[in-house]
């Protein structure tokens, strides 16, 4: 049982001590050194958080110069808060220069890129706090989704004064980030899905099909197959495989029976 008193506390170092104590507990630590306490995810909202970072993480693959952070990631930010975004990119040369021991704890800085990504559970006024205070702390770019309205709000410094801005993006299919993250988009479609399976996906579960390029899972194989045959998806090639050498096996298996069968009746 994990209980903290409203008015503890904490510089980061204790904090550190902390979190590693009690390492069930999901903790934040704000500005003015006071300890925020988070809860678990629901199912659907981690499903969305996992799809949002494996577009993420291939994305940050292509470009080959790019961390991906989870939400069990915290940072100690300049304000001397630590805070665990729910997704969060940071460029490789800004995690090169830091020390082993750094990188081994809260990583001394703000991520380029902050997404927070609302639960149920979650207020929406607060989460604001939070993106100012990342935007405040150097973030370049903050996405706070918003499933239930299906809109993001879009966070940033303003040119001039430095001071966070943001603008509600409604009703869109994909988000589409700066310039600072070039080709980085992502189908919000598929985040605001969640948990739920689409026609064609159970189709595809239970006819034992793939799901198509169109839902992310799978790019198609470039392999060649017979003349005037159309192409098919990679994970048939692999199912063709294992039939081919699932009947190999049988019937090397049969064979050998057949052998004893042979053997028993000659000494009978």
């Amino acid at each position: 049982m994990f209980t903290l008193p409203r008015s503890l506390s904490l510089p980061p170092d204790q904090f550190a001590d902390v979190c590693a104590a009690n390492p069930e507990a999901v903790l934040e630590l704000d500005a003015d050194s006071t300890l925020i306490e988070m809860t678990p995810n629901g199912g659907v909202t981690s499903t969305r958080k996992t799809r949002l970072l494996m577009r993420l993480q291939l994305w940050a693959d292509r470009q080959g110069d790019w961390k991906v952070f989870d939400s069990s990631a915290g940072f100690l930010l300049p304000d001397g808060s630590v805070r665990s975004p729910d997704a969060s990119l940071v460029r490789l040369e800004r995690w090169l220069v830091l020390s082993e021991a750094e990188r081994d704890g809260f990583p001394p800085l703000c991520p380029d890129l902050v997404v927070e990504l609302a639960s149920p559970s979650d207020q929406p006024e607060a989460l604001q706090l939070k993106m100012a205070s990342y935007i405040s702390n150097g973030a370049q770019l903050g996405w706070l989704l918003l499933p239930r309205q299906r809109t993001v709000e879009l966070w940033s410094a303003d040119p001039a004064t430095r001071a966070p801005r943001f603008h509600v993006l409604s009703d869109a299919s994909q988000l589409e980030a700066a310039a600072e993250f070039p080709g980085l988009v992502i189908d919000l479609e598929e985040i605001w899905a969640g948990g739920a399976i689409g026609t064609a996906e159970a189709g595809s579960i239970a006819d034992g099909s793939a799901p198509g390029p169109s839902q992310g899972l799978w790019e198609p194989s470039p392999v060649q197959g017979t003349a005037g045959a159309t192409p098919t998806h990679g994970d048939h090639y692999v199912q063709s495989s294992f039939s081919i050498l699932f009947k190999a096996s049988l019937a090397s298996f049969c064979n050998a029976c057949n052998s004893s069968m042979s053997f028993l009746f000659s000494v009978l």
